[in-house]
């Protein structure tokens, strides 16, 4: 599919167990998302994600941590490139480490605010304004700063190249 630069970018929202709490989170990540004109967010039905979705949004507890990870491992083979996000209640320093040494990019706790859901989807995206790259040559030592390209010694090489 080709993609223009302003085609809306596809989020598909998973509520990965049946509980009320977690519907009512999906209802709040979905008004959240309308917010934003760049991102089109749906509802999965079940624990499948739109195929063609640029990001994965699992709202999970910890109760159903088993059901998340092996839904975080189908996703990241099915599509390697794709944003896995994880919104989670009852999560704990354990259940977050699982998730995250799994592949899930980034995860929210809820309750969250509707700006920290957008916010932390359009990072995943990479919809958040560039920074200024680094200055790769001011962080070396002043000796190693000229060592490579600059250097007298390297023009001398390459000359005799």
């Amino acid at each position: 599919m080709t993609e223009g630069p302003h085609t809306p970018m596809r989020c598909s929202v998973v509520t990965v167990a049946d509980a009320p709490e977690l519907d009512q989170a999906a209802q709040t990540v979905m008004a959240a998302l309308a917010q934003c004109s760049e991102v089109v967010a749906t509802q999965a039905q079940g624990q499948t994600p739109e195929a063609d979705a640029h990001a994965a949004l699992l709202i999970c507890d910890g109760p159903s941590l088993a059901d998340t990870l092996a839904l975080v491992t189908r996703l990241r083979a099915q599509q390697p490139s794709g944003a896995v996000l994880a919104l989670c209640t009852q999560a704990d320093a354990a259940m977050l480490s699982a998730l995250m040494g799994a592949g899930v990019y980034d995860f929210v706790l809820l309750p969250a605010t509707p700006a920290e859901v957008l916010v932390r989807v359009q990072r995943a995206l990479g919809l958040m304004p560039a920074t200024t790259p680094l200055d790769l040559r001011g962080v070396l030592t002043p000796r190693m700063r000229n060592f490579v390209g600059a250097s007298p010694a390297f023009a001398r090489q390459v000359a005799k190249l």
